[in-house]
């Protein structure tokens, strides 16, 4: 038989041998040593592709031949994929890639099989067909590899960091004696790791390296009630008078602190191991709470340094432009900072420990104490997603990134913090986007920061996820040339025209504008339509533009504020509350009648169903009691809201009053507004100026007001308005009120003045000031 060709592995040497030069051991092994199920960006085959591998270790000073061995991913087919004539040397790395392509090349090796990354075996046979070594069913992410470390140790686990064709090194794992969590006792906690490597911790959050302090034996964990406060004592906004959000203040006692333990081995100078964070709570009361708690923990330059921290006005702040200045308004991926994030859920177990960005999340509101924040899932950090499903209210189950609204980023002119959070869960049938959230807690390096509000994060991979879409098939309507050039057909054509009007809804979802006007309308969100507006569609099939309902912060304010006049405003001069512009598609839609009848019929179908006076009842209730048990400490913390009291006396003030009348003013301005002789709602009684059985509202008007019967009979009356000089202006002689029933008067052309109205039947006369304004 004459010489074949043999392929000897060395290191990343491919030489080229005849058979009769070839001597190896029979009592060397060759096991498995490293492999990856969901290559995207690891390593590149020879046609450029990102294929899934396996990778060999010859754990021998001694070379191998893997002559007839046998790789497989299934137990029923052990030679699934078989080798040819190839030597190892001894303490050497061989690479198959696993991606089905089936080839024997004196470059590259490619098995017939592809792995799965939701996990499977994979076998390892020598000649005879034996089994040499197997690898657990494991479930990998993306660029994720599992392996052993050290090389051909016994010892497997996901490995830390990738490394096809070569050493596992940076792989040391460190075995912790308590999980990270809640204890009611002091304890001590021990670190070991696999190697015998040195390790070195901190307790404040920075990176551990070899100048820091030396692990040795255990760790006394004690309770942490007379710590003094550290981080919350750090200035993260300028002062009151030069800002008009909630300033900074000095907590008023120490804060809740929890142990804060990033470890790291070293071995000769040299990092061998990522750094492990944990977060440990001591506290004889079990620490027990009704919201999920989240710890962030990242180098205290990141967050608090003059020059690069994210949470203090530091050197990016200009006294002149105090408002609008500091390091908290730089954004972008420079001012993206690594943050280890661990999430405990309201049982107190950990439910998900990573490694992510952080970024300062807002506009305005950035100058606030409390900061609202971003947090991002890279590869770059670890894990691709966050795999936790924060919102219970969504299917979601994976996350790239998730927002974490601070208290401070509501109107800061009430004490009322549950604005938006109400607003958003009233409109959950709506047929529009919308906010999901979730009340929690946050510790950042082991301080206590107050609760946050978990929230969806408003962009192109938020409607992905909601509707299963490729990302980058989403565009929004801000600076989107197809959307300006709707705005200027709308502009410039008469959508009375039956033709123009269906060219528009045709373009857009009209059952989506319409829940989205109502909705803004009857919360009163008067920082819009000028601000605050978004929609968006599909690109590829130029689906029809959608709504996206956010930040109600500015709602809740006026119950008698008329918001049809406010999103209809058309004065070329105005620039604040509403330019023209922003009210444009609404003015326009409004001159089509099969629009307005629309329009109409569903803020009476939103009044009858969606905003129940019942309901509201219920529900402010329910939200306010997801926060309160966090309240004082957060108060405690932050000085806002002020105080307990006012906390619930601005709730009820501006939120439960508000909604107890509001429907009452919509119904009335809904009929003044398109001269509606019905109108398919009747408000529940609400008296404005209670006396007897009949109430005026609302007063001051515009001349477009009503008499309100409260009583179970019908009352006959006689109505006369008679101005301050005497003159009659105004007379009915048989005016019929029914019980429960309202009776209108449209005086439009009353002058600005006082009147007196006198309501007279049988025994009774009564009088009201009626007071007329422009």
């Amino acid at each position: 038989m004459g010489p074949f060709i043999k392929i000897i592995i060395n290191k990343n040497i491919v030489v080229f041998l005849w058979s009769f030069l070839i001597v190896f051991s029979t009592t060397a092994q060759v096991a498995i040593n490293e492999f990856m199920a969901d290559n995207e960006q690891t390593i590149v085959d020879k046609d450029g592709d990102f294929s899934d591998w396996i990778e060999l270790y010859n754990n021998s000073d001694e070379a191998i031949s893997l002559l007839h061995y046998s790789l497989s991913d299934d137990d029923d087919e052990l030679d699934k994929w078989v080798f040819p004539e190839v030597l190892m040397p001894g303490r050497s790395f061989l690479l198959v890639f696993a991606s089905g392509k089936n080839i024997y090349n004196s470059l590259e090796f490619h098995a017939n099989f592809k792995i799965k990354s939701s996990g499977e075996p994979l076998f390892l046979c020598d000649a005879q067909g034996a089994i040499l070594d197997q690898t657990p069913s494991v479930a990998l992410q993306e660029d994720q590899s599992f392996g052993s470390y050290p090389d051909g140790g016994t010892e497997q686990f996901c490995l830390n960091y990738a490394s096809p064709n070569a050493a596992n090194l940076g792989n040391n794992q460190l075995i912790f004696s308590h999980s990270a969590g809640f204890y009611k006792k002091p304890f001590g906690l021990l670190v070991k790791d696999l190697t015998g490597d040195s390790l070195f911790y901190t307790t404040d959050g920075s990176v551990p390296s070899t100048s820091d302090v030396l692990f040795q034996d255990s760790m006394f964990l004690d309770f942490l009630y007379q710590k003094e406060n550290h981080f919350s004592e750090i200035p993260s906004s300028p002062a009151q008078e030069l800002i008009s959000n909630k300033a900074w203040e000095k907590p008023d006692n120490r804060i809740e602190k929890a142990h804060i333990i990033r470890v790291a081995s070293f071995k000769n100078g040299l990092q061998t191991s990522p750094v492990y964070t944990r977060t440990f709570f001591i506290d004889s009361t079990a620490y027990w709470r009704n919201l999920p708690l989240i710890s962030l923990v990242s180098s205290p330059e990141n967050l608090f340094a003059y020059d690069s921290g994210l949470f203090v006005p530091g050197q990016y702040y200009n006294s002149n432009l105090s408002e609008l200045s500091g390091n908290y308004f730089e954004r972008g991926v420079e001012w993206e900072r690594p943050v280890c994030v661990e999430y405990f859920d309201t049982t107190n177990t950990l439910r998900l420990s990573q490694n992510a960005g952080l970024r300062i999340h807002g506009g305005k509101t950035r100058q606030a104490a409390q900061k609202s924040l971003r947090l991002y899932a890279r590869k770059e950090y670890g894990p691709k997603y966050f795999n936790y499903p924060f919102l219970p209210n969504r299917e979601i189950k994976q996350y790239k990134r998730i927002l974490l609204r601070a208290s401070m980023g509501v109107s800061f002119q009430s004490n009322a913090t549950i604005k938006d959070v109400l607003a958003h869960h009233l409109v959950r049938d709506f047929d529009m986007e919308y906010q999901e959230y979730q009340p929690a807690v946050v510790f950042v390096n082991g301080e206590y920061w107050g609760f946050f509000t978990l929230r969806d994060r408003i962009d192109e991979r938020y409607i992905a996820y909601l509707y299963d879409l490729d990302k980058d098939d989403v565009e929004f309507s801000e600076a989107n040339e197809n959307w300006w050039n709707l705005m200027l057909f709308v502009e410039n054509n008469n959508l009375m025209s039956k033709d123009n009007y269906e060219y528009v809804i045709g373009q857009i979802d009209i059952d989506s504008y319409v829940d989205y006007q109502i909705a803004e309308l009857f919360f009163g969100n008067r920082d819009w339509p000028a601000n605050n507006q978004k929609c968006w569609r599909q690109k590829k099939n130029k689906s029809l533009w959608r709504w996206i309902f956010y930040d109600l912060d500015d709602a809740f304010v006026d119950a008698e504020y008329n918001m049809l006049k406010h999103a209809t405003l058309n004065q070329e001069s105005v620039s604040f509350p509403n330019p023209p512009h922003s009210t444009l598609l609404f003015r326009k839609l409004l001159e089509n009648e099969a629009f307005k009848h629309k329009f109409i019929a569903k803020m009476a179908y939103h009044l009858n169903q969606s905003f129940k006076l019942d309901y509201f009842r219920s529900l402010v209730p329910q939200i306010k009691n997801s926060y309160q048990k966090e309240m004082p400490k957060h108060i405690e913390r932050w000085h806002y809201p002020s105080s307990l009291s006012d906390w619930h006396n601005d709730i009820e003030r501006d939120i439960s009053d508000f909604l107890e009348t509001r429907s009452c003013y919509m119904e009335f301005q809904m009929r003044e507004f398109f001269h509606l002789s019905s109108f398919d709602f009747d408000c529940e009684p609400y008296q404005i100026n209670p006396e007897d059985h009949l109430s005026l509202a609302p007063n001051p008007s515009n001349g477009f007001f009503y008499i309100y019967n409260n009583s179970s009979s019908e009352i006959i009356t006689q109505a006369r308005v008679i101005s301050l000089s005497g003159q009659l202006v105004f007379s009915n002689s048989n005016l019929h009120i029914m019980p429960q029933n309202k009776h209108y008067f449209y005086l439009r052309e009353l002058s600005q003045g006082t009147y007196i109205l006198e309501l007279s039947g049988g025994v009774f006369v009564k009088t009201y000031p009626l007071i007329i304004v422009d």
